[in-house]
């Protein structure tokens, strides 16, 4: 299941996306590994690397998945179809992760990949959305490399050319406001404002 907010919605809130339709009860203990294995490239690889003909278990461990536990957690839900809320603080990460195990067209239609790509050019059509996923790429190397960061900042820019007004609006609750010291005050971000000379011709 796949449900998206109207665009009057959108315009207002944050945008979110839900994936799956189980209940969120997740528990993390005692589930197959087939449905992550079936969505992942890199797992399948993996699993049919290891031999087990001393009987051991086969432990994975993917110490450089992006945004590590947190991000595999929700990787594992969205395998499950256990609901799981994109937003423009989480997307980067989980599209990160994804490419990290391959989780492409490959493996399964509709796969993690292709839906977080699909809520990217979402966040990317929305001013605040398009701030709060760049200000997380910053804890995200691989964002660099699958072009997240120039993306966020080229829709960012495109609408700082087309709609200039948008530069009088408050993102983090600061509107434009001149301080007696003559500090100018735009968008949370202070900045010191220099005597400008005025010359008579």
């Amino acid at each position: 299941m796949l449900q998206a907010l109207p665009v009057s919605q959108r315009q207002q809130h944050m945008a979110c996306m839900k994936l799956g339709s189980k209940p969120e009860i997740f528990h993390r203990e005692g589930h197959t590994w087939f449905p992550l294995i079936s969505r992942s490239g890199l797992l399948e690889k993996l699993i049919q690397n290891f031999s087990n003909k001393d009987g051991s278990r086969c432990v994975l461990q993917l110490h450089e998945l992006p945004s590590g536990a947190k991000a595999f957690e929700l990787v594992a839900k969205f395998c499950y179809g256990v609901k799981i809320d994109l937003t423009s603080l989480n997307v980067v990460s989980l599209r990160c992760a994804a490419e990290y195990l391959q989780m492409n067209e490959n493996y399964g239609e509709r796969n993690l990949i292709a839906q977080t790509e699909v809520f990217l050019n979402e966040v990317f059509s929305i001013w605040v959305d398009s701030i709060k996923a760049l200000g997380t790429c910053e804890a995200l190397p691989h964002a660099e490399g699958l072009h997240v960061v120039s993306r966020c900042i080229d829709s960012l820019a495109t609408k700082a050319c087309a709609y200039p007004t948008l530069f009088g609006w408050s993102v983090s609750g600061c509107t434009n406001v001149q301080s007696p010291a003559g500090v100018l005050c735009w968008n949370g971000i202070s900045t010191v404002m220099r005597p400008q000379s005025i010359r008579e011709d």
